[in-house]
């Protein structure tokens, strides 16, 4: 894809999340979805100037499950003051307990994907199954107690920051060694 198109349709997701009119925000799935995209949105957009190989998507591809898993896990603890407020959201639409699950897979999902770009990038690979493990105590949530899941988010938070140093190292590895 030519990268001016890369770039509009990276604008475009962007303000089409909250735009009044298009607000994919309160558009079930679609919700994660673009919110995802405002992640991997710039990684493929640098894929188009520096070129793109096997483990590039493979990457790309990774942070675009990871980046819905987070989407429709966040979602999740707020569903009973979405509904309230009448906002959809992929959480609203297909409740706690569905909801969480479909993070789940999609986690693990992103951290297979790691794992096939070869044995460097399995340390990375490896700590995406923390999030796994973050989101497993809430798979029996329902609707009614799905406040629960801040607790999970909170620690998200945290993971993050942890996961952000396991790639950061395992770049800087790929590169010196």
């Amino acid at each position: 894809m030519p990268r001016h198109l890369v770039s509009l349709s990276g604008k475009f997701f962007a303000l089409a999340y909250s735009l009044k009119g298009l607000r994919f925000k309160e558009i079930p799935i679609v919700d994660s979805i673009t919110s995802s995209l405002h992640f991997v949105g710039p990684l493929v957009y640098a894929l188009t100037w520096t070129g793109v190989n096997q483990a590039a998507w493979l990457a790309a591809i990774a942070f675009f499950l990871w980046g819905m898993a987070s989407h429709a896990f966040g979602a999740v603890q707020d569903i009973k003051p979405d509904r309230e407020a009448e906002i959809n959201s992929i959480a609203t639409q297909l409740g706690a307990r569905f909801t969480v699950r479909l993070a789940l897979v999609a986690y693990l999902l992103a951290s297979i994907t790691v794992s096939l770009i070869g044995p460097r990038a399995w340390p990375v690979a490896l700590a995406g199954l923390l999030y796994v493990v973050n989101v497993w105590p809430y798979r029996l949530l329902n609707d009614e107690n799905s406040d629960r899941a801040n607790r999970g988010w909170r620690r998200f938070l945290w993971l993050n920051m942890i996961m952000g140093a396991v790639v950061t190292i395992s770049c800087v590895a790929a590169v010196v060694v």
